[in-house]
């Protein structure tokens, strides 16, 4: 179902957010992006802040053009928490913002809480992106969740959520459904729909070092313990022996990249792996793809699986990724974590040759599903709108 577009006219004034996140990449700042890109800056403004905008020009060079500012504040373990304090209370102060946006849960989420209200900031709202912990002994203690779950909803003044899954998890499923929206990682179709020229496609390719009529198998994420790249290892290792030839892109950056390589040489696997690092081009190299793979622990609702279908990429994807991400195209396949390379492997196999190319039915159906940037960003402003005006 659409959603109704607010008129300017109904409102008196422009509004002004600020947005918390720990740092550019990923898929919260891509949600942010897309969000930016389409809202009416004559109605709403978005500032954000962060602790890391490393590899973020793009970002901030849009935000800036749609009249927000970019900030990027200390992070507390190099300088102390008093340091991030003075830092963010300057820019709140500073600012008139109309309401918080934090992507960050949990007791973090408290500090900020505590900030804003000092800069004399009522409205809190608190974004669930995710659905589990790191896979660490204190962060998956039952009684840490607890205590987060309490953090987030004594911190928050309103809850949004990418996805009733990750709202369950972050704010807990006794929160109605009603005390929480669910404001989708829509998508920009224009970038993602439709394919590479044949002269886009030898560009990549070359620039690459990967021969034509090879296999392409990716995989975007950020390299921790959450996204199990080292699983990604053993599959890459069991679709070698199948005599595919194939070649995987890991495309992303992280504390265990180093890790990853070094397993990459351990077991001979250079010539078919390769390491992108952090781009900007996503949407060209979904397209250039025969098959996207996330082997996660857990996710919110990644971004990326949204932005595969809508290139009509076939996704392999873990049983722990929530199935809000089906945009009913047939390109999913769900493996439980638990499997084995080997079936992981078979399931990629078997799903190369299957893209598709049926763009009139995909925009249909993100456009019912109201998937894309466009809608979520009228959602979003009239979500702003009325937590701030009523």
């Amino acid at each position: 179902m659409r959603v109704k577009k607010i008129r300017k006219s109904d409102k008196l004034k422009t509004l002004k957010v600020l947005h918390i996140i720990s740092g550019f990449g990923g898929g919260i700042s891509s949600l942010i992006w897309n969000l930016v890109r389409n809202t009416d800056s004559t109605k709403i403004i978005n500032d954000v802040i962060a602790f890391s905008l490393e590899d973020g020009d793009e970002f901030i060079i849009d935000i800036q053009n749609k009249g927000g500012n970019v900030y990027e504040m200390p992070r507390p373990r190099k300088k102390g928490y008093n340091s991030m304090k003075v830092y963010i209370l300057d820019v709140l102060m500073k600012n008139s913002y109309d309401a918080i946006h934090c992507h960050i849960d949990g007791w973090r989420s408290l500090l900020f809480s505590k900030y804003a209200k000092k800069a004399g900031i009522n409205r809190f709202i608190i974004h669930a992106h995710r659905t589990s912990n790191d896979r660490g002994l204190i962060s998956n203690n039952p009684l840490f969740i607890k205590f987060n779950r309490y953090c987030t909803r004594r911190a928050a003044t309103h809850l949004a959520a990418c996805g009733k899954m990750a709202g369950d998890f972050v704010f807990g499923k006794n929160t109605n459904k009603h005390d929480f929206i669910i404001i989708p990682n829509g998508v920009m179709l224009d970038k993602f729909i439709g394919s590479l020229s044949t002269e886009e496609r030898n560009m990549y390719l070359g620039s690459l070092d990967i021969p034509n009529n090879t296999v392409i198998i990716g995989q975007i994420a950020r390299f921790n313990i959450q996204k199990n790249h080292k699983f990604a290892i053993d599959i890459i290792r069991e679709i070698k022996k199948s005599g595919v030839d194939f070649v995987w892109m890991f495309i992303g950056v992280g504390e265990l990249e180093t890790d990853i390589k070094e397993k990459v040489m351990k077991y001979g696997l250079n010539n078919y792996v390769r390491f992108l690092g952090r781009r900007s081009d996503v949407n060209n190299l979904l397209k250039l793809m025969d098959v996207m793979v996330l082997t996660s622990y857990s996710e919110g609702l990644p971004t990326v699986v949204i932005e595969a279908q809508a290139t009509g990429t076939p996704s392999i994807l873990s049983d722990t990724i929530t199935r809000e991400t089906d945009m009913g195209l047939g390109l999913l396949e769900f493996i439980p974590i638990g499997e084995t390379a080997d079936t992981w492997a078979k399931a990629i196999i078997d799903n190369v040759g299957h893209k598709s190319t049926d763009y009139h039915h995909i925009k249909k159906n993100f456009v019912e599903k109201s998937y894309t940037a466009a809608d979520a960003s009228i959602k979003y402003e009239n979500f702003i709108y009325d937590i701030v005006c009523n």
